[in-house]
Formats: C-alpha cells, sequence, structure tokens
C-alpha cells in the first residue's frame, strides 16, 4: 500500500504529489496557500513550489519565540 503523507516516510513520490497539489490553479482572489498540519514542511520547502504558502511550523516557532522573550 503506498501512503501519500508522512505516515509510511518521506518519499520523492510523497514529495511530488503535494508539490502538484500547490500548484494547481487557485481560487479567484487567493493569494497563496496554507499547509493544513506542521508535518508538510518535512515535504514541502519555501523554494520548492512558485505559489506564495504560510508554513505553520514556521508560525508556530516564531510565535513560541516571541513569547518566550516577550
Amino acid at each position: 500500500m503506498k501512503t501519500i503523507g508522512l505516515i509510511g516516510g518521506i518519499s520523492p513520490e510523497s514529495t511530488a504529489i503535494h508539490r502538484r497539489r500547490l500548484e494547481r490553479p487557485r481560487p479567484p482572489g487567493a493569494e497563496g496557500v496554507r499547509l493544513g498540519c506542521t508535518e508538510l514542511s518535512l515535504l514541502i520547502g519555501l523554494d520548492d513550489v512558485a505559489v506564495p504558502f504560510l508554513d505553520p511550523t514556521r508560525l508556530h516557532a516564531a510565535s513560541a519565540s516571541a513569547f518566550a522573550f516577550s
């Protein structure tokens, strides 16, 4: 059985599948995409696709750092 996400580990196939999903046409008015879970940033890097996206791992880390040092 093939896995698409991270349950079976990171593979070139699962990375390619998610890259293709990010490159699909966006709905009118959309400026980018949001990765739905923190694990997806292990598959997709900021430089891997041309579409702008929000990486929840980076957002969580930035918020935690800001909170810790405030």
